[in-house]
């Protein structure tokens, strides 16, 4: 009965991890630690079954999970590791595919929500207006969705 148990687990792992979800699965899980309802070990150990994915919008959420983790460790050292590596693979990330609307949104949930005083807010207007000026041309209907529902919840349905 074990035996059954597992074969049919590694089938649900497999089937999630090489499915065309992909993507909506990683903002899943985004989000879902955002609102405190995923714990960020089980969004981290989604993203290592994708860590050798091509995907530009996944390598944004591996980029994304380190502002993550900074937030999660207590000790200030750690924190600052954690934070400027995740600087450093989204901006690295973003100038190789600048016209990545996904990326870009990744982006401005991360500067939006970290304390100004660390000073990675700088690019937040810039981002905005190239959403907003994008929002027509995204095709994936998820991410559309979660893009105006941020825009709607934040207040920032017109760029200020």
């Amino acid at each position: 009965m074990k035996r059954i148990g597992i074969v049919i687990m590694s089938l649900i792992i497999s089937h999630t991890a090489f499915s065309e979800d992909a993507i909506s699965n990683c903002r899943d899980y985004y989000y879902g630690v955002c609102l405190s309802e995923v714990s960020i070990k089980d969004f981290d150990s989604y993203l290592q079954l994708h860590k050798d994915s091509d995907n530009e919008s996944i390598k944004g959420y591996q980029s994304v999970i380190w502002f993550l983790w900074a937030d999660y460790y207590i000790n200030p050292i750690k924190k600052w590791k954690c934070f400027t590596t995740g600087i450093d693979k989204l901006d690295q990330l973003i100038e190789s595919h600048k016209y990545n609307p996904e990326l870009r949104f990744l982006r401005l949930t991360i500067q939006e929500n970290i304390p100004r005083f660390l000073g990675y807010n700088e690019n937040i207007k810039e981002d905005k207006q190239f959403i907003y000026n994008q929002l027509n041309e995204i095709a994936d209907k998820d991410l559309y969705q979660r893009i105006v529902s941020y825009l709607c919840y934040n207040g920032m349905a017109k760029i200020k």
